[in-house]
């Protein structure tokens, strides 16, 4: 072909997209791979983790989260508002293809921002609101402000860093471990730091009204913590 009519970088790189969005789509022959699909997550860092622990298929992860539109940067949902971290499974679509794919690439404490096209969101279908309409419409690209907390809890936190949680974070990790809702209500009402929870034996729980079940479940990840 003649030099004119050779495609030019920015255009390959055009044409690669639009091809990449068509058949995450679902419109090419084949779904395309996670790896495939990684290239269409933009990630910023704000703050660098520990550059050592990163989560893994199947990992219990806890973290916060502030999710805002692309077009306006309107907030939309957020895990602070609620006071409360969010809980899930990674890579094993308990959230959006954008979260399954750019949150592996994070390690343990980083905070960063994710922005992703609507596809590796919620796509053509959206988010349905309570009140009518949507709470995210169709075709939406999203950001998220997200930040990792915690890799399979008890299993990648050290005593160290226990004595250091406070009560929000002791809270946040009693959750992620199974602790009941109960429990959890008598941990915030002791106001629990994570220097008294190293130390902390079974009664000190149960006098406060937490189960017998929960107070093992807890003085184990503990112990867990400590081997």
């Amino acid at each position: 072909p003649k030099e004119k009519d050779t495609p030019r970088p920015r255009e390959r790189r055009m044409s690669s997209l639009r091809e990449a969005l068509r058949m995450a789509r679902g419109g090419g022959k084949k779904p395309m791979s996670d790896k495939n699909l990684s290239f269409l997550v933009k990630k910023r860092i704000v703050k660098e983790g520990d550059k050592q622990t990163f989560p893994k298929k199947g990992d219990r992860l806890v973290m916060h989260y502030t999710g805002r539109f692309k077009i306006n940067g309107r907030t939309f949902d957020s895990s602070h508002d609620r006071k409360t971290p969010f809980c899930f499974t990674i890579g094993v679509g308990q959230v959006i293809k954008g979260w399954d794919l750019g949150i592996m690439s994070m390690s343990l404490g980083e905070i960063a921002t994710l922005e992703l096209p609507s596809v590796l969101c919620y796509g053509e279908r959206g988010v349905a609101s309570e009140e009518g309409g949507y709470k995210v419409p169709p075709n939406a690209a999203l950001v998220f402000d997200v930040e990792l907390l915690e890799i399979n809890l008890a299993g990648n936190t050290k005593t160290a860093n226990l004595a250091k949680m406070s009560t929000e974070q002791v809270i946040s990790w009693m959750r992620g471990i199974g602790v009941s809702e109960e429990g959890i209500e008598a941990v915030a009402s002791m106001k629990m730091i994570g220097e008294e929870l190293v130390d902390a034996e079974a009664e000190d729980f149960t006098d406060e009204g937490m189960s017998e079940k929960d107070a093992k479940l807890v003085l184990d990840a503990v112990k867990k913590c400590q081997s």
